[in-house]
């Protein structure tokens, strides 16, 4: 897949919003974390894509949060929740296969559903899992 910037107005800013928006104590708290280690990660893979790593990692878990519970497999629900905002696929991608999702999914009777969203194998996905 082609990396591609992010358009604004989504950046780490409002992907740090919605993390706090949604989720809560200890899941809030690894959330952050995340993030962090993404920020110390994120000179690794280039400028163009440094950005992309941090909005992902900031919203990675937003599945578990309340108003995004759907299908009740996080990945998968959080990138639905954010194609709902319409967000970029590219971070919904992200979302939907971080955690090594697709082996999750097929048990779960998902991997259809996981499947429309494309697995970039990059090292975002990469640094991002």
């Amino acid at each position: 897949m082609v990396a591609t910037l992010l358009a604004p107005p989504v950046g780490v800013d409002e992907a740090r919003a919605l993390a706090r928006e949604l989720l809560t104590g200890d899941r809030l708290r690894h959330t952050a974390g995340v993030a962090a280690r993404a920020e110390d990660l994120a000179e690794t893979i280039g400028d163009h894509d440094a950005e992309i790593l941090v909005v992902a990692a900031w919203v990675h878990d937003i599945g578990y949060g309340d108003r995004a519970v759907d299908t009740g497999f996080h990945p998968l629900d959080g990138a639905r929740f954010l194609d709902g905002l319409g967000w970029p696929a590219r971070i919904s991608a992200l979302v939907a296969h971080h955690s090594g999702a697709r082996f999750v999914a097929r048990p779960l009777g998902l991997a259809g559903a996981l499947a429309r969203y494309p697995d970039e194998g990059t090292a975002v996905s990469d640094a991002l899992t």
